[in-house]
């Protein structure tokens, strides 16, 4: 026994050691990796509609600036841009003069999540890029349902150089700032069905193409266009416009599009236009951005003034409400006053693309932002527009301190909703460098805790299949739960009466068989009087005519269960495009799936697809 105790002892050390070898070969050097990918001049972050453990977030290394993808429960990152053997363009920097440095060789970033997944459960995104051929270009991509980068990449067709993407909010329509080869200034386009460049295959875009793909201008005001926003009802674009005061003097300002009242693509006007921030003429307005609940309007005012000698790069922030005419249209807007006056929050860090960030609560409207005092830490705040406008004294509130972990100068802030609570995404000093944090479980929630949704689109052909299965089915599918329950119900009446008509006839006619060979044979006809025969064809008229009958109510039942099918499939037809909420994963529950059924072409025909989906 003494002879085995040494390989008894070195057996478990062994597999301590062999343990420890996997994982410094494995595990720590891609740590490490993601760690140091997640410092530098980090940028943008931004979470994922779908997957709120998933931020983007730009990091500029030397001087080229790149995305990445960051998935917090995996603690991994992937580069969604890489640049090799970049190359000096030219031309391009009065394009982005309110936008990052200039110097850049090639600025990679913007990203732009689709708030709507696609039918297929993928997760869209549009970026910037300079790879195009004229310069900065908008190009698409996306993440498949299992959360994989996607490898197809597709360009969107202009020619000019293109910036500051942003979906419509049921993900059908893109808008963003561009510049046409050898025009002047930059203008707003839009891509009106942005879903046609999802269906093709392969790389970028042929020029055939991109040709009847060609965005349309929303605007004509050369001067310059920048940082266009979405309403959350998709009727107005806010962005920041640069026009003459009433000095006439240009300066930048906050602009509105209304596309309620546009007649649409194939219109040669363009939409009404309607400047809103006519209150601060004296100071630059930059990148207005929407309360969820579509009331207010953000945007950052420069300290300095439009006619001052002094940099505008200090910036506060103001609010806006917009103000209706007749039929509800909006005339122009009014600057909020408040507790501070007319600045809600003063001396800020402004995000790098977008305007000042909100709460993402409906039932609120809250602003979230970084204040620039150094000695504090460059504290992150969250104030609520309603209690400042009011002259509430406490209408702020600071959230670095329920930080876990000291975090130091914070830097662009997103906001998202998680189960526990308000989620953080930012970036705070570490060192010489800025590195991406987390933080999740932040009061107050204001309703934005629990578990926040998703939409995703529905195909017409998935729910057509579904109804011709049984009524009810195609609309519950599309997220139509009243429909499908009365459809269903009517469908399974229709079903049970179809049934218990055919077991009827069939009855019937046993019956009127058995009769005929018990009572009708000549045998036992033979040894009847021909009153009694007479009686007998009597009863045998009957069995038929019970069978003609129970045969008519058959066919009744059949044509009900057929226009109940009909009725079904017409008005699963209907409504499309359309889409259904689903709950959103963030990767720190068990989370199962509503199995998906479907067919899929293959070599010999049609194959049956069934799949359960369970996330941990």
């Amino acid at each position: 026994m003494n002879a085995m105790r040494p390989q008894t002892l070195s057996t478990p050390r062994a597999l301590q050691l062999w343990a420890s070898a996997l994982l410094v070969a494995f595990f720590l050097p891609g740590s490490a990796a993601a760690q140091s990918e997640l410092r530098g001049n980090v940028q943008n972050p931004t979470f994922s509609p779908s997957d709120r453990a998933l931020v983007a977030y730009s990091r500029q290394v030397e001087d080229t600036q790149e995305l990445y993808l960051y998935d917090a429960a995996e603690g991994t990152v992937r580069q969604i841009t890489a640049v090799e053997g970049a190359e000096e363009r030219g031309g391009t920097d009065g394009f982005f003069e309110a936008g990052p440095d200039p110097s850049l060789r090639r600025f990679e970033g913007q990203l732009a999540w689709r708030p709507v997944l696609d039918s297929d459960g993928r997760q869209w995104f549009a970026f910037v890029s300079s790879a195009s051929k004229t310069g900065y270009g908008l190009f698409l991509s996306y993440l498949t349902p299992e959360g994989e980068l996607a490898d197809r990449i597709v360009e969107m067709p202009f020619q000019g150089q293109a910036g500051f993407p942003e979906w419509s909010p049921n993900g059908r329509r893109l808008v963003f700032s561009g510049s046409l080869e050898d025009a002047e200034g930059n203008e707003l386009y839009l891509y009106p069905d942005v879903a046609r460049f999802f269906r093709g295959e392969g790389g970028p875009l042929r020029e055939e193409q991109g040709a009847r793909g060609a965005p349309i201008p929303l605007t004509d005001n050369p001067a310059g266009n920048l940082y266009p926003a979405w309403s959350p009802n998709g009727q107005y674009i806010a962005y920041q416009s640069k026009q003459p005061d009433e000095g006439g003097r240009p300066n930048w300002g906050v602009s509105l599009l209304d596309l309620s009242t546009w007649a649409g693509p194939s219109a040669n006007a363009r939409p009404r236009s309607v400047r809103l921030s006519r209150q601060f003429s004296a100071y630059h307005e930059y990148k207005p951005s929407w309360s969820p609940n579509g009331s207010y309007v953000g945007f950052y005012v420069s300290q300095s003034r439009v006619d001052e000698s002094a940099d505008n790069r200090r910036q506060d922030i103001g609010v806006l409400r917009l103000v209706r005419g007749n039929r509800g249209r909006v005339q122009t807007g009014r600057t909020l006053d408040g507790y501070t006056g007319r600045r809600l929050a003063k001396n800020v860090l402004p995000n790098a693309h977008q305007g000042p960030g909100w709460h993402p609560a409906v039932s609120t409207a809250s602003l979230i932002y970084v204040e620039k005092e150094e000695n504090r830490g460059n504290p992150i705040y969250l104030a609520d527009v309603a209690r400042w406008s009011s002259d509430n004294a406490n209408y702020s509130r600071r959230l670095s301190t329920q930080f876990e972990g000291e975090t130091r100068l914070h830097e662009a802030v997103d906001a998202t909703r998680g189960p526990e609570g308000l989620r953080l995404a930012f970036a705070s000093q570490e060192g010489e460098r800025l590195r991406l944090q987390l933080r999740n479980g932040l009061e107050p929630t204001f309703g934005a805790s629990g578990m926040p949704q998703v939409s995703q689109e529905v195909g017409r052909v998935s729910a057509l299949w579904r109804s011709a299965v049984f009524p009810g089915w195609g609309q519950l599918h599309k997220g139509e739960r009243k429909w499908a329950l009365i459809f269903a119900g009517v469908g399974a009446v229709a079903l049970g009466a179809t049934a218990g008509t055919i077991a009827n006839h069939q009855s019937k006619v046993d019956d009127y068989d058995s009769f005929v060979e018990e009572k009708i044979n000549p045998e036992a006809l033979a040894t009847l009087s021909e009153s009694e025969v007479e009686q007998r064809f009597d009863k045998l008229q009957s069995l038929n005519d019970d069978v003609e009958s129970a045969a008519t109510v058959r066919t009744v039942a059949f044509v009900a269960l057929a226009g109940v099918w009909a009725w079904n499939l017409y008005d699963t037809y209907r409504g499309f495009p359309t889409s259904v909420d689903r709950p959103v994963y963030a990767n720190e529950s068990l989370q199962v799936e509503a199995p998906r059924i479907g067919l899929a072409p293959t070599g010999d025909g049609m194959s049956a697809q069934f799949s359960l989906r369970i996330r941990f």
